[in-house]
């Protein structure tokens, strides 16, 4: 879902409870890992763009 409720056309939930997305062009079926329960150690208030961007930031010429 969307942070507006939406729900999102490319990600559907299987029977057995895991998640898949569909690709858009070639409706190749991709495992939506989960990360609650997985001991993920991000920091939950630090999951805006920026954050990724101060280390994962690309210099364009």
């Amino acid at each position: 879902m969307t942070t507006l409720g939406e729900a999102l056309w490319s990600v559907r939930q299987l029977p057995s409870g895991a998640f898949i997305q569909v690709g858009k062009a070639t409706n190749i079926e991709y495992e939506v890992p989960l990360v609650m329960g997985s001991e993920c150690e991000q920091n939950l208030e630090e999951q805006e763009s920026r954050y990724c961007h101060a280390c994962h930031a690309v210099e364009r010429p």
